[in-house]
């Protein structure tokens, strides 16, 4: 659940994406934009790109891209968390891939996005030594698809990390509680013991 100034603060970089004219999309793209059902870290990459003097074409967000991936498993799209862009400051993608073309530097761009900006997908025709999120998918080349996961995802982590680590903190909170009763109990022994030598 958001806090009313993140509400805020997303809509306003909502208000800024679609006003940008740097930045191209797909009116039904835009209607998704409108209605609050894209990620933060998408309209954020965007404008990154624009900003960089990278004038991003959008193809594809949620509107009109399927549930599913073409390898059947669920597309990071139908989340909102996805966006394919199909052109570079009026550069088609399609025919331009490949070391030093506008995709090779968009994707290079985009890699240095880190923390919580840092997609979990970059899709081209390319594939990064070095790089744990970019792709080489024959069917995109067209497009460079850029995906982040999903923040359920993310807060389910979180959840079981700090899960874990309570269980941990139980774990040995029990272990020192059991030492402490050994320690008096064997106390109590050698109190008894000397009781029995009077």
């Amino acid at each position: 659940q958001q806090r009313p100034a993140e509400v805020a603060a997303s809509q306003a970089l909502e208000r800024r994406v679609l006003a940008n004219p740097d930045i191209d999309i797909y009116e039904c793209g835009r209607q998704d934009i409108r209605a609050g059902i894209i990620d933060r870290r998408v309209l954020a990459t965007l404008e990154f790109l624009a900003a960089s003097g990278m004038k991003p074409t959008v193809t594809s967000l949620r509107c009109g891209h399927g549930y599913l991936t073409a390898s059947g498993n669920v597309s990071h799209h139908s989340s909102g968390d996805a966006m394919d862009i199909a052109a570079i400051d009026g550069t088609p993608i399609v025919g331009h891939q490949g070391e030093g073309s506008i995709t090779d530097l968009a994707v290079r761009k985009l890699l240095t996005l880190q923390g919580t900006m840092k997609p979990a997908q970059i899709i081209t025709l390319m594939e990064y030594a070095g790089t744990d999120n970019t792709y080489a998918m024959g069917d995109h080349d067209d497009h460079i698809h850029v995906g982040f996961q999903p923040q359920h995802a993310v807060v389910d982590q979180q959840r079981r990390v700090e899960h874990a680590e309570h269980v941990s903190r139980e774990r040995l909170h029990l272990r020192h509680a059991r030492v402490a009763r050994e320690l008096v109990h064997q106390s109590l022994e050698r109190v008894h013991l000397g009781d029995d030598r009077l």
